[in-house]
């Protein structure tokens, strides 16, 4: 199992769980994935929760106001880890984008901010400092894959292109699923994801990036599945 000390930049890194309640969400994927918690308190209220696998970081959780007070569905959040996250959001601005969340220290950890892309979807940028981003990936228990639901494939497509540098090759599954090329990325990084048409634009389904977790057997997590949302009911 490959351990990360450090991702390339214009590759994910880092993926988090923003939530209404984190100890049901810990409750439920403690018993899916097997995880294990160490809740960090900041500014003595902030919860924010590192998420290990076997003593390696897989992620984090958190509760953002707009989602612990009911405004926004929790989500998974992907990263992108950039060489500067100023820079970056200027190239998400001249290509379509939006800032959701401006630039900010996150302690000595790094710089993270939010952007939109012009189909909608939402994603982080991460400029790492002393927090590089998960540990290990592409092993049961952690993250597998990043999927992109558009309802633009062809403006999202352009502007991962601008930001990231990422071209896209059909996956040749005589459909539309489209896979993002990371031509300037090491082999292992070179396809940071995928890109899937919505099938009917729809206001309560946007746009959005789906998080894949990998797992050693399906059926058993499944069924693991239905007793960790019990737990996490019981919660």
């Amino acid at each position: 199992m490959a351990i990360h000390t450090a991702h390339p930049f214009t590759s994910f890194s880092w993926i988090d769980l923003c939530t209404a309640d984190h100890q049901v969400a810990q409750a439920f994927y403690g018993g899916l994935m097997g995880w294990q918690f160490d809740d960090q308190i900041f500014d003595g209220q902030y919860v924010y929760t590192m998420c290990s696998l076997d003593g390696k970081l897989v992620a984090g959780m958190g509760e953002p106001p707009n989602v612990r007070e009911g405004g926004t569905a929790p989500f998974w959040n992907p990263y992108v880890c950039v060489e500067s996250v100023e820079h970056t959001i200027a190239l998400c601005e001249s290509a379509g984008g939006s800032v959701q969340m401006p630039a900010m220290e996150v302690f000595d950890s790094g710089v993270m901010a939010m952007v939109r892309d012009p189909a909608g979807a939402s994603l982080s940028l991460w400029q790492p400092r002393n927090h590089a981003g998960y540990e290990v990936q592409k092993v049961p228990g952690a993250l597998f894959w990043l999927e992109l639901h558009s309802s633009n494939v062809a403006r999202a497509q352009d502007f991962y292109a601008t930001v990231f540098g990422w071209d896209t090759q059909d996956a040749g599954m005589e459909s539309s699923y489209t896979l993002f090329v990371g031509s300037q990325l090491p082999e292992e990084n070179r396809y940071p994801g995928s890109v899937v048409p919505l099938p009917t634009p729809n206001p309560a389904h946007p746009s959005q990036w789906f998080t894949y977790f990998q797992v050693a057997d399906f059926q058993t997590t499944l069924d693991r599945h239905m007793a960790a949302a019990f737990e996490a009911w019981l919660a």
